[in-house]
């Protein structure tokens, strides 16, 4: 049972898939806060359980097409997962320039973040588009690069191919001494196949290569790399679909004290995965999706400045989940989903021991999501989720999604 933690998946009708949903087909950039401040809140122990049940249950609009996907619930009482991507091209008369506008607030193992990026792009014949885009800030040093190419041959096939130049002036525009050694840049690939009724298949991969950081005043010098993986497929079997999805994330970081805050502070190792499957049949008026999930993560070692201690988190996690599909006329339906999670988690930090925690056990959640077709012409959806804690026979957040396709 150890080595086989399942969670159920919506894999068809919508549902992403992941814990940290779009950031795994959106360019992720290393961030300089995420390098030496690392994640700013806890997760607790049912922190991942509630992330799921929030995530988003339309697959249209996608990152990469224009439009609203998003997705905000509440997680503790005084914090939210939000999950917003909104994209818009303004296409010149020619039909052969643009320009692009993506805003994006995210979160990923590191922390919150946001980016807001303007670019202007141009076709190249029927199928290729290359853009040069930035995430523009008010401090120059802070301003990202990003190159990006794209080939869209036909509404089921996507490759897409960015590069990024984090705070490519930080070193030339920064306001006090420190200063990257080895700057970071980001490579990203993301490749879809969706036809209709076919084997659909995606893959993303998001590479970090090795950056270090240079910090006088802190006496600091940081190195961190990344690696982010996904892949995921499906394919008709009778009356089902039948769907798998895989995640991986590992990152290393080294830390040179002048000054070490503590023993062990001079590394940072994060190891991550998530491996779903599901079958939807998708012929039945009540569209039935039965699925498991399997979800890790341990990190070990400095967990950065807004801890300010080393420890070891582990997070073991096994969610089995159902759903159903009930319409109600041409625009609303509603689907009630049951989550039934065995979750292991462990937090000790070793210099906030009052901050440790430890929890092993059964928590169970029914999400009630109510959904509303608010555009039909532009197939906008509304979705209002109110979930209940099975666990404990209490109210287990809310959560609210709006899909427009533009």
């Amino acid at each position: 049972m150890d080595n086989l933690r399942p969670a159920l998946l919506l894999a068809l009708s919508g549902w992403a898939g992941s814990t940290l949903a779009d950031i795994w087909t959106e360019p992720n950039p290393l961030r300089r806060e995420a390098l030496v401040d690392g994640r700013d809140f806890s997760y607790g122990s049912e922190a991942f359980l509630n992330r799921l049940s929030y995530h988003h249950l339309s697959d249209q609009p996608t990152t990469d097409r224009d439009g609203v996907r998003g997705t905000a619930g509440s997680v503790t009482g005084d914090e939210l997962f939000v999950d917003i991507h909104l994209q818009k091209t303004l296409d010149f008369t020619d039909e052969r320039h643009a320009v692009i506008l993506r805003m994006q607030r995210f979160e990923d193992f590191d922390g919150r973040f946001d980016r807001q990026i303007v670019g202007f792009a141009r076709r190249l014949g029927n199928d290729w588009r290359i853009a040069l885009a930035g995430d523009v800030r008010g401090s120059k040093a802070e301003t990202d690069i990003q190159l990006e190419a794209s080939w869209t041959p036909d509404a089921a096939r996507l490759l897409r191919l960015t590069y990024i130049r984090p705070e490519a002036f930080y070193n030339e525009k920064g306001a006090d001494s420190s200063r990257y050694r080895d700057e970071p840049q980001i490579w990203f690939l993301h490749y879809r196949n969706r036809p209709d009724g076919g084997i659909h298949t995606e893959i993303a991969i998001n590479l970090s290569p090795s950056a270090t950081f240079e910090d006088p005043q802190a006496g600091l010098l940081a190195e961190g790399r990344q690696l982010r993986l996904m892949a995921n497929g499906s394919l008709p079997a009778r009356d089902w679909r039948l769907s798998a999805r895989i995640e991986l994330e590992d990152t290393d970081r080294s830390f040179d004290w002048r000054d070490p805050p503590a023993a062990d502070a001079d590394q940072f190792r994060r190891r991550m995965h998530a491996v779903d499957v599901s079958a939807r049949l998708g012929l039945h008026r009540l569209a039935p999706t039965v699925g498991a999930r399997h979800f890790r993560l341990e990190e070990d070692g400095w967990l950065g400045a807004s801890t300010a201690s080393t420890g070891r988190i582990r997070h073991d996690e096994v969610t089995l989940y159902a759903s159903l599909t009930f319409t109600r006329g041409d625009r609303h339906s509603w689907q009630p989903t049951v989550y039934l999670s065995d979750i292991d988690a462990d937090r000790a930090l070793d210099l906030q021991p009052a901050r440790s925690r430890s929890k092993s056990g059964f928590a169970g959640k029914l999400a009630l999501p109510w959904r509303y077709t608010v555009n039909e012409a532009q197939g906008a959806v509304l979705t209002v989720n109110p979930t209940l804690k099975l666990h404990e026979m209490a109210f287990g957040g809310g959560n609210v999604q709006l899909h427009w396709p533009l």
